[in-house]
């Protein structure tokens, strides 16, 4: 019977994998979408700011906890990512809706209203069928060359035990009923306790 060491050294050869898999999607070359941003029309291209790589955080927008989740993780980690690339989240909601709920939240990240481009559907993170049907949350990463160029490097969707939301690592070493009564959208015990 396989140990726990033998299975983590497995998933981490699967993971190896699946990133030589992401990589080999890289290159395709994308339009430079308009979005709506907080301050007017912002193109993709303005997402970089100045920069050779993007990262855009693909969110379902501010009535999804889970999306929220995640957001809150990608902000924790902003400083370091933006040692290497430009971050910014698209997802459908207005700019007014994103200014509260970014204030609300403390989010650092620049955002843009992507619901007039066929932007979240282009990069793969809008079904129109089956049980999953219409946005779906993610990232994909570009790159910009000297010519302006736009590409897009990779794409990974996120969901519970991705390795995008720590949350998950922390809930897999408690015993299971954690992860079954978990909720993002929940009061946490300090917050209940200080609305008592």
């Amino acid at each position: 019977m396989a140990t726990l060491y033998d299975l983590e050294d497995q998933l981490s050869a699967l993971q190896s994998k699946v990133q030589a898999l992401r990589a080999a999607v890289n290159g395709r070359v994308v339009e430079d979408y308009v979005f709506e941003g907080w301050a007017g029309p912002v193109r993709l291209s303005d997402l970089f700011d100045g920069r050779e790589r993007l990262i855009v955080i693909h969110n379902m927008g501010g009535g999804c906890s889970y999306c929220s989740m995640w957001a809150d993780g990608i902000n924790a980690l902003l400083y370091q990512l933006e040692k290497v690339s430009a971050v910014a989240m698209t997802n459908h909601d207005g700019v007014a809706r994103q200014k509260t709920i970014s204030a609300a939240r403390g989010w650092r990240f620049t955002m843009a209203d992507a619901g007039r481009t066929s932007f979240t559907e282009d990069m793969g993170f809008f079904s129109s069928e089956g049980e999953d049907a219409g946005m779906l949350p993610g990232t994909s990463t570009f790159t910009r060359d000297a010519t302006g160029t736009i590409r897009r490097y990779s794409m990974s969707y996120f969901g519970p035990h991705d390795k995008f939301c720590p949350v998950y690592s922390f809930l897999e070493l408690l015993p299971s009923a954690a992860e079954a009564e978990f909720d993002p959208g929940a009061a946490s015990a300090q917050e209940a306790c200080a609305q008592e």
